[in-house]
């Protein structure tokens, strides 16, 4: 490598060796990392080498969870390419601190969703948060035909009022403005999980305990008897949200140096559930990149 001052990377995946344990990987940038930045050293030279990569590659989900192995193999073989490159710098008798680090990136966004707005709607309008998602969920059904859980659920949220379960007794059903008599009877009910702090992975999990924790607490109300009820319930709803408009539903723009400042984004309630609606979750790097001072070459991918 002759970049003079630094090298930049940006990978998927960094698994590599540096040649000085017995290993089936035959990328070697560690090596030639290693050398430069011993070279560097030995001359008394500032040089600095900063990788990005996920902080968890491959594939989505968690960890501890069957089908994991893939992304564990990696992480794997991530840390022992790592470990080798600072043992070697180390063995060359300089500080790998002073001259590598690694590096993932987060993002940041605030959920739309503050519980005291949706007291003040459900006030003025007499219609209770639960009430509008029962009359959603008789609403939208036209729509989402087959059923596709996950849509229903983003759909009902035109606010970002957040829910983690909706059941019906028969998903299958397309109930539209006039339905059946046996489509009614069959959907009477509308099951309301309760939400809750990690309900949303819990759902997702493979886990039957996980599940039975989820819907231990909901609210079971009447579905709508008419297209035209559930219609003007959930009207009479959102005409209730007074701010909706002055109010971003994401402001993750600016963590990506987006227009404006974050400290102009209003909020209609407190700071402490403003606090509350942020979530911060990993920025997935997927490109393959190498700058060397003003060269810029594509990395092949290091899978081998």
């Amino acid at each position: 490598m002759e970049s003079n001052h630094c090298i930049y990377i940006e990978n998927q995946f960094f698994i590599t060796t540096t040649g000085t344990k017995k290993t089936p990987v035959q990328n070697t940038i560690g090596q030639a990392l290693v050398d430069r930045i011993v070279s560097a050293a030995k001359s008394n030279k500032r040089f600095q080498c900063i990788i990005l990569i996920p902080a968890v590659p491959g594939f989505a989900g968690n960890l501890d969870e069957k089908g994991a192995s893939g992304t564990l193999a990696i992480l794997g073989g991530q840390l022992r390419s790592i470990s080798e490159i600072f043992d070697a710098i180390r063995a060359a008798g300089f500080n790998p601190d002073d001259y590598i680090s690694f590096y993932n990136l987060r993002s940041y966004d605030r959920i739309n969703h503050d519980p005291e707005r949706i007291k003040r709607m459900e006030e003025k309008s007499g219609v209770t948060w639960f009430e509008s998602q029962a009359a959603l969920a008789r609403y939208v059904l036209p729509f989402l035909y087959p059923f596709d859980l996950f849509a229903l659920l983003s759909y009902l949220s035109p606010h970002s009022l957040r829910i983690e379960l909706i059941s019906i007794s028969d998903f299958s059903l397309q109930l539209g403005r006039n339905p059946t008599e046996d489509e009614l009877r069959k959907n009477k009910m509308v099951r309301i999980a309760v939400p809750r702090e990690g309900g949303e992975q819990a759902a997702l999990s493979d886990d039957a305990r996980s599940k039975e924790k989820v819907a231990a607490s909901e609210v079971k109300l009447p579905l709508p008897e008419t297209y035209e009820e559930a219609e003007s319930i959930v009207r009479r709803f959102e005409q209730a949200d007074d701010v909706h408009e002055s109010i971003s539903d994401s402001v993750a723009h600016h963590a990506q140096k987006g227009t404006g400042s974050l400290f102009d984004e209003k909020w209609a309630g407190s700071e402490e559930s403003e606090r509350n609606a942020y979530v911060t979750e990993e920025t997935y790097i997927h490109c393959k990149l190498m700058i060397g001072e003003s060269i810029l070459a594509d990395l092949d991918e290091a899978r081998s």
